[in-house]
């Protein structure tokens, strides 16, 4: 989506020499703080006993002055969010500190439901215009086109409305299944000209997570941007990849001489994507289309009005633009690709769930379509019925809780104000961890058997409901609904503060429904094309480097073998 939307090659170094070079870029914020952390490490070091009773949020110690909790934030940014979670218990803000920022994390279901409820003192951080700069390559000069725009009375000018509007509207009812349709066709073409690759016979691929998420971001390129994105950038995968695994240190604003292969990946994303803008400029003129919902120049009708929306905000330059269409490039695959990549793998990895997936997936099956592209029959799914099945959902809804690990930030852009009792300034800025949340093992059930449950292990059925069973359901303490079948239900009952993948409240991502689908059919489509056998000794650990970055992606490779299913 574009910056103000944004829910938030691997380097081959040591974590020391990545502090390291991360200590010299950093040393301008560094030298910039010296008096103000003089200053906060008198009172704020965590060396005197905390005051609970003081109405300024309490700093989580940290040993080495300037350089504060920048070690443990690069080493390991998933335990120091835990360790401020749980440095004052659930419902005190606990500070961090890094050079040059500092923040505080908010934890608790009851704090984080008000959070997200808070929107007249908390906002979207100002801090999107730096990141589409930073991440994106929009030139500087420029960045400050992308400023949330408001009317003298405060509210959004009539072209942020327009946006706000043209995401809704694009990303769900009629327009939504338009899209979703769409994703499922290119998604089963790709996996139908794979036939003659693969075959019926066996074959060994060192990786399967590079097969599925190749053909899964051509699909939803496709779908949302049209066929020629790709028939003009053949490589656009693998650049995007690439682009993607040094996200992190593109939205910190490391500079290019430290993170080059960096921006010369981002460098040909934006290369390729003002491609797409000048040959669809030239050869489409979106005004003679009508209401069309899908055409090869610009893609989908959502992408198509988004132009307009560029060119009615004052946005012309053509790098600048290539900055938002990449933008939203990004956050319509970074996050539910390796998403769908998780639900396949935990699936493949337990026999009798994929049966039972399997069987789940069969009940949604329809009569094969005829291809829009190719002469050949394809078949489809019923997307209502796979997102609305229990188990389905489960598993869906288990993978985002154990995969994603968003950095949802506010700041208090307005005045200063009381959050739950202690006293923010103006400017400061808040932060929830979607993983810490994910991990409190006081709030999430785990059956009968807590040792094979625990909240670090994925649970199929974690998020299923039965009324005779009191150890079932989601939450520790689950208060299941009174029902005359015994039939398992799925809930997220009660876990508005702490199953919180897309984030919450006004700013909860307008793209989760699609991410949804994307993630169902990918697994729909793979189970029942191929025959899948995983090396159970070379399953990937978690990429934990994507920690703050939404959904942590597999670390190595997956070898197996596969085999296409005749039909």
């Amino acid at each position: 989506m574009t910056a103000r939307m944004l829910s938030f090659s691997t380097l081959h170094w040591d974590g020391v020499s990545l502090l390291c070079l991360l200590l010299l870029a950093a040393s301008p914020f560094v030298l910039s703080r010296i008096y103000a952390s003089y200053k906060d490490s008198k009172t704020q070091d965590g060396t005197e006993s905390i005051d609970l009773s003081s109405k300024r949020p309490p700093t989580l110690p940290y040993y080495i002055p300037l350089v504060d909790h920048l070690i443990q934030f690069i080493t390991d940014g998933s335990t120091l969010l835990s360790k401020a979670s749980k440095f004052c218990g659930a419902g005190v803000p606990v500070r961090i500190s890094l050079p040059g920022f500092s923040s505080y994390v908010v934890s608790g279901p009851e704090a984080i439901t008000a959070f997200f409820k808070n929107t007249r003192d908390l906002s979207t951080t100002s801090r999107g215009v730096t990141v589409i700069q930073n991440a994106f390559g929009c030139p500087a000069h420029l960045a400050h086109h992308f400023k949330p725009r408001h009317s003298p009375d405060g509210t959004p000018d009539e072209v942020e409305q327009a946006i706000h509007r043209g995401v809704q509207t694009g990303l769900s009812g009629p327009q939504l299944e338009i899209l979703a349709g769409k994703f499922q066709i290119a998604l089963l073409e790709k996996i139908e000209a794979s036939k003659h690759e693969i075959g019926n016979d066996w074959v060994d691929i060192p990786d399967l997570c590079d097969l599925v998420q190749k053909f899964v971001i051509e699909s939803v390129i496709s779908t949302f941007f049209g066929s020629y994105m790709i028939t003009l950038n053949p490589n656009i995968v693998e650049d995007f990849l690439e682009f993607n695994d040094y996200i992190r240190l593109l939205f910190m604003g490391m500079p290019r001489w430290l993170i080059p292969k960096a921006y010369n990946a981002r460098q040909r994303m934006v290369d390729s994507i003002q491609r797409w803008q000048k040959h669809a400029r030239e050869n489409c003129d979106p005004s003679t289309l009508g209401d069309v919902d899908w055409e090869p120049y610009y893609g989908s009708k959502f992408i198509r009005e988004r132009q307009d929306l560029l060119t009615r905000r004052g946005i012309l330059d053509e790098k600048a633009r290539a900055a938002e269409n990449f933008a939203n490039l990004w956050a319509a695959n970074s996050n539910s690709v390796p998403a769908a990549i998780w639900f396949l793998i935990e699936t493949l990895r337990d026999d009798c769930l994929k049966k039972e997936v399997c069987q789940r997936i069969s009940s949604a099956y329809l009569i094969p379509k005829v291809s829009e592209k190719h002469e050949s029959q394809q078949p489809a799914f019923d997307t209502e019925k796979l997102c609305n099945d229990p188990l389905l959902q489960s598993v869906y809804a288990e993978t985002l809780r154990l995969r994603v690990a968003a950095l949802i930030v506010r700041e208090a852009a307005h005045r200063d104000f009381s959050f739950c009792g202690w006293h923010i300034k103006k400017g400061e800025v808040l932060t929830v961890s979607s993983h810490t949340e994910a991990m409190n093992g006081d709030v999430w059930g785990v059956g009968k058997d807590p040792s094979s449950h625990s909240v670090d292990k994925f649970w199929s059925h974690r998020f299923l409901v039965n009324s005779a069973d009191p150890h079932s359901g989601p939450l520790l303490n689950q208060k299941a609904k009174k029902a005359a079948s015994r039939e398992l239900s799925f809930s997220t009952d009660g876990l508005a503060g702490t199953w919180i993948p897309y984030g919450g409240g006004r700013s909860l991502c307008p793209g989760r429904h699609f991410a949804k689908r994307e993630i169902m059919l990918t697994t729909a489509a793979f189970l029942t094309a191929y025959e899948i056998d995983l090396d159970p000794n070379h399953i990937p650990s978690v990429n934990m480097s994507h920690f703050g970055f939404g959904t942590m992606p597999p670390k190595g490779k997956l070898s197996c073998r596969i085999r296409y299913l005749p039909r």
